[in-house]
């Protein structure tokens, strides 16, 4: 196994937020969920209103907290999502 692998294998979380504003996305979002899903702490999914394709379902199996909004509401909801720093 290279040394890069190791090290992912055994990272901690870190305090990291990643947030994503997706539609109907199920043939992509899992690999960018699964790009992140070692590391970060919190996954927060927004997905427009239409998107019925299984995204929300693909977000959910990476534990992602999703949300349903238009594009505005999209926007504040990753405003809110951010953790404060310590």
């Amino acid at each position: 196994m290279e040394a890069g692998g190791q090290f992912l294998e055994t990272m901690t979380k870190l305090p990291i937020s990643v947030s994503m504003v997706s539609g109907a996305e199920a043939s992509r979002i899992g690999r960018a969920l699964a790009s992140v899903a070692d590391w970060a702490s919190e996954i927060v999914v927004v997905l427009n209103e239409e998107a019925r394709d299984g995204t929300e379902e693909i977000a959910l199996q990476y534990g992602a907290r999703v949300f349903r909004a238009g594009r505005e509401m999209a926007r504040k909801r990753i405003s809110r999502s951010i953790q404060p720093v310590s």
